[in-house]
């Protein structure tokens, strides 16, 4: 309530108290102090009643502008989760269906069954990433998702080594580093010709690291969507990434200061 129109108030009242003292038959103090106690005490609780009716109103506007932030924020983790896991996919099974549609055309009906195999094998593997993802919202711990990835690299033939110490983390960082690992070791399957991979968890006094390391020959890396993503998670959760192809693929998440 504006000040004025509280001044005003007090002032009405204060008038209505005179007012009625002159017109009472008992011309006497004890009239007057009393009501004007007992009407301003009134006045201040009612004031009161107000300012927290008001501040509870406020409170509530902000936890509701809390809560729709917080969904608009988890709406583009999601898509942005969906975007890093199927855009590449789905760039591929364009291609190839492209090219299957290319040979078949030309008769070469042995090369378009071999690229409609492949957009069939990426199809499913997009669709495993997908269900993988959805499995990952419901935050499952970091040493637990190493486990499963190395099973699937076990499934391709690659041999892992797991060197994992028990870290703690909160619930972000520990989603942001299950995303690190999930993206290289879809890498790993699908560009780097690596038979052995060695994954190590560890957490100084101010730092958790995530290493993949693998004796692939790939000489160069080139930093696209993926690598991007990885990289804004993890500055947004305040880590870093590294990597190098010195000896085979080298992978470095860091959570806390440099490493």
């Amino acid at each position: 309530m504006p000040r004025y129109k509280i001044i005003a108030m007090l002032v009405i009242i204060a008038l209505v108290l005179l007012t009625a003292k002159f017109i009472a038959t008992q011309q006497t103090v004890y009239f007057l102090m009393p009501a004007l106690c007992v009407a301003c005490g009134l006045f201040i609780f009612g004031w009161m009643s107000h300012r927290e009716r008001v501040h509870k109103e406020l409170q509530r506007q902000s936890e509701e502008e809390i809560k729709r932030l917080g969904a608009v924020a988890e709406r583009e983790r999601i898509a942005r989760d969906l975007h890093d896991l199927l855009g590449h996919s789905l760039s591929s099974i364009a291609l190839k269906a492209e090219l299957a549609s290319k040979f078949a055309a030309a008769n070469a009906l042995e090369q378009a069954q071999s690229e409609a195999q492949q957009v069939a094998d990426l199809a499913r593997e997009a669709l495993s990433e997908v269900r993988q993802a959805v499995t990952g919202y419901h935050q499952l711990a970091l040493d637990a998702q190493l486990h499963i990835l190395a099973s699937r690299l076990k499934d391709k033939g690659i041999a892992v080594t797991l060197e994992l110490q028990a870290v703690t983390l909160d619930k972000v960082s520990e989603a942001c580093l299950c995303f690190f690992a999930k993206e290289i070791c879809t890498n790993i399957i699908r560009h780097s010709d690596a038979d052995k991979v060695c994954f190590t968890l560890r957490q100084t006094d101010n730092n958790v690291f995530v290493e993949i390391k693998d004796n692939g020959s790939i000489k160069s890396i080139k930093e696209g969507n993926g690598l991007m993503g990885i990289r804004t998670r993890l500055k947004e959760c305040g880590g870093q990434l590294f990597y190098h192809t010195e000896q085979g693929g080298y992978f470095k998440a860091v959570l806390g200061e440099a490493g």
